[in-house]
């Protein structure tokens, strides 16, 4: 059973290649603004968390 574990383990580690990141696609921003659909300039609450609300 051991033996079984420390091949899992070795075969996970083995597919586990930080290499691969490297490969990944790079991340691209889809939106950047600071204005909403109509023109108004985008505020963020300058403290406390922000209050989030759907109906």
């Amino acid at each position: 059973m051991r033996t079984i574990v420390t091949t899992v383990v070795m075969l996970f580690l083995g597919l586990a290649n930080p290499a691969m990141a490297d490969e990944a696609y790079p991340s691209v921003s889809l939106l950047s603004t600071g204005t909403t659909v109509i023109g108004e300039t985008i505020r963020y609450p300058d403290s406390g968390p922000a209050k989030v609300v759907s109906t």
